[in-house]
């Protein structure tokens, strides 16, 4: 469950880059990352492709991004279904744990009753 929460928590960070790196290049072409100031900043050239149809870029940028947010609240959906099924399993198991315990405590009872008749009539 931690590496699935770690992978997600990945995927995460790496959508909040691209839109990152998607806002600093229509503003400009500015592009930085996490943890970098705005002098630290790279300027980012569009691909030739892109440089004369910006129309084609935002529509693929944009496209590539909705897929990658679709598969991330995808993951998250399933994640989550995942830690709820885990929740019921452990749920069963402390109930089963419980009835358990509650017999050991009867069987003790019971158990010191025969000791206790044993050690008065020995």
């Amino acid at each position: 469950m931690e590496d699935r929460h770690s992978e997600i928590l990945a995927q995460l960070l790496g959508l909040d880059e691209k839109y990152g790196e998607l806002i600093g290049l229509l503003k400009g072409g500015e592009v930085s990352t996490i943890g970098q100031t705005s002098t630290q900043r790279q300027r980012t050239e569009l691909a030739p492709t892109y440089s004369t149809n910006i129309k084609k870029f935002i529509d693929d940028t944009s496209s590539s991004l909705d897929n990658y947010t679709s598969t991330f609240v995808d993951n998250v959906d399933t994640m989550i279904s995942d830690l709820a099924e885990f929740n019921n399993r452990m749920t069963e198991k402390l109930v089963d744990l419980k009835k358990g315990a509650e017999h050991i405590v009867e069987e003790r009872a019971s158990l010191r009753a025969w000791l206790l008749d044993f050690k008065n009539n020995v």
